[in-house]
């Protein structure tokens, strides 16, 4: 299982396999659209089961994503279960090997993927069409590298002076974050 300093990793992960498996989910289910939806009359049993019945679906699926990304992400080498913006710029290696998957990374990769994965993606018909589950499941690991290695949002918004008082001489502080009172004033106005 994922070490316990990686749970946004993890969190993450399961992200990444869970939209590509809803994807395949959703275009599977698209039911043909009606013309004219009959007029509700008030409450109905049916409906309320219906609603209880959706409901129970979405856990079952939110269980099974669950137990597939445990295992999955468990079975990764512990470099890959830690990888971040931060791990990259210290180890530009990881650049190569993780983000653009080369073959050999990807047969590693799949060697270390338990079977019972595998098989449950096999007997739940979860592959999307004209996919293996080789290229699937190295496409969900390139887009958790892509997710995982991307620049972080704070660095492209940092500034390097403060955006109310313009000083660019000291370094950014609490007070530039919340000020207490108007920016800028000196001591003897705001004593007045």
């Amino acid at each position: 299982m994922a070490v316990a300093g990686n749970t946004s990793n993890i969190d993450v992960f399961r992200d990444c396999l869970s939209s590509s498996i809803l994807e395949k989910s959703a275009s599977s289910h698209q039911k043909p659209q009606r013309r004219r939806a009959r007029k509700c009359t008030g409450y109905s049993a049916q409906s309320d089961i219906l609603g209880q019945l959706v409901q129970s679906e979405a856990e079952d699926m939110t269980e099974f994503l669950d137990y597939i990304a445990g295992e999955i992400f468990g079975s990764l080498p512990p470099e890959l279960q830690s990888l971040s913006y931060s791990n990259v710029q210290r180890n530009p290696r990881l650049v190569g090997k993780y983000k653009e998957l080369a073959s050999s990374t990807r047969e590693s990769i799949l060697a270390l993927i338990p079977n019972s994965v595998f098989d449950s993606f096999e007997t739940y018909d979860l592959l999307p069409d004209h996919s293996s589950i080789d290229v699937f499941l190295c496409s969900v690991v390139a887009d958790y590298a892509n997710v995982c290695t991307a620049v972080p949002v704070w660095s492209e918004t940092r500034v390097s002076a403060c955006e109310v008082c313009q000083r660019d001489w000291i370094p950014l502080t609490y007070h530039h974050l919340h000020p207490q009172a108007s920016p800028c004033q000196s001591p003897q106005a705001r004593l007045a």
